[in-house]
């Protein structure tokens, strides 16, 4: 194995490549493509399972889910990483709202095929879940030193790749998405619109904005990371929300991060947002007492589930006022749809959690 791409952080990439590798006939990307729809049932079950979804609230998820344009073009390119994290997160999610710590732990670390769900661990880490956290070590630590040493590095080769998984390729990881419409991430979107083209050879222009570019995705970021942990911490604290609630917006928000969090996004990227929109729909179907506010968030996230991925419904909008919404749509950057959903999420958590609604079920059965 001495030799292949390094990619430590990666460890999934590198135990599918030694798989295919060993065993070529068992192993191979038909296999792989197959075992992608698997994960999808998976994953929707798990998340059916931790909203406590009635059978009429399944079906609907489902469409949802099977609605959504960057399932099917997921699928399409066997976007198989992808799809093992999605599984084993919502995996984390059911364990995380039935109590089993060890089982979070363990399933958050076997979805570290790269290192953007690591930020999953903020939710026990507030919670003070010390068994998740010690699960997450046990499991992610021996994987990390295991994928290192197939790979021919040191202890401290290994050491540095996990500490400082960018420190060698950060310039390259903005640079070249930047001239490209196929890497939709935030530093991509932000990459245009500084150097505000689409087309054409912009590596001269990225390298004059290259620090300017990292600058602003950097504060992006800290700042959604910040926002997310207070109200991770606010839903924790809350005697508002019922703990179910609380839980799915905690994942809700965390899934959410996951397309903005990923350098190199592109269109399988936004499958993350899935759970997102099964979360906000279970809370807002069981658990909102105000009709009122139901309503209002309720456009909104409709509003932007189908900008990141239903274009179907714009095509019926394009028919009947004669505009041209499709066209537009296809040039779109559906990151700025996710920030505007982060928005409406962490808007929705500060309304909710300062709500003088007398308190659900849920949280009476709790409190007493």
């Amino acid at each position: 194995m001495v030799g292949w791409e390094r990619c430590v952080l990666r460890p999934g990439f590198v135990i599918e490549k030694w798989l295919t590798i060993r065993w070529p006939g068992v192993f191979s990307i038909y296999t792989f493509a197959l075992t992608n729809f698997l994960l999808v049932g998976v994953a929707l079950a798990c998340c059916l399972y931790a909203c406590r979804s009635s059978v009429l609230q399944g079906m609907a998820l489902a469409a949802v889910w099977l609605a959504f344009n960057r399932l099917s073009y997921a699928l399409s390119v066997s976007a198989n990483p992808e799809f093992l994290e999605l599984a084993f997160l919502a995996i984390a999610w059911v364990a995380t709202s039935r109590g089993s710590q060890s089982v979070q732990g363990a399933s958050t670390a076997a979805a570290l095929t790269k290192l953007v769900p690591v930020i999953f661990l903020i939710a026990p880490a507030i919670r003070r879940q010390w068994y998740s956290l010690i699960a997450f070590v046990v499991i992610y630590v021996p994987v990390v030193i295991l994928v290192g040493y197939g790979q021919g590095m040191s202890p401290v080769q290994t050491a540095l790749e996990t500490v400082f998984p960018f420190h060698s390729s950060v310039r390259k990881s903005v640079a070249l998405p930047v001239a490209h419409g196929e890497y939709l991430g935030l530093n991509s979107a932000i990459g245009r619109v500084v150097i505000g083209s689409w087309d054409g050879d912009t590596a001269e222009a990225v390298k004059v904005s290259l620090w300017l570019v990292q600058a602003i995705t950097a504060c992006i970021l800290a700042g959604l990371v910040a926002a997310c942990t207070w109200a991770i911490y606010t839903l924790h604290r809350s005697r508002v929300v019922s703990p179910n609630s609380a839980v799915a917006l905690t994942y809700a928000l965390l899934f959410g991060l996951m397309p903005l969090a990923t350098l190199n996004a592109h269109q399988h990227t936004f499958i993350f947002l899935l759970p997102t929109f099964a979360a906000l729909i279970s809370v807002l179907a069981q658990d909102e007492p105000s009709t009122m506010r139901r309503a209002i968030f309720g456009s909104a996230f409709l509003a932007c589930y189908v900008y990141l991925g239903v274009p179907a419904a714009l095509l019926l909008i394009d028919r009947v006022l004669r505009s041209s919404m499709v066209s537009w749509w296809a040039k779109a950057e559906p990151i700025w749809g996710t920030l505007l959903l982060m928005g409406l999420m962490l808007g929705y958590v500060l309304v909710r959690s300062r709500s003088n609604t007398h308190l659900t079920a849920a949280v009476k059965g709790r409190v007493e």
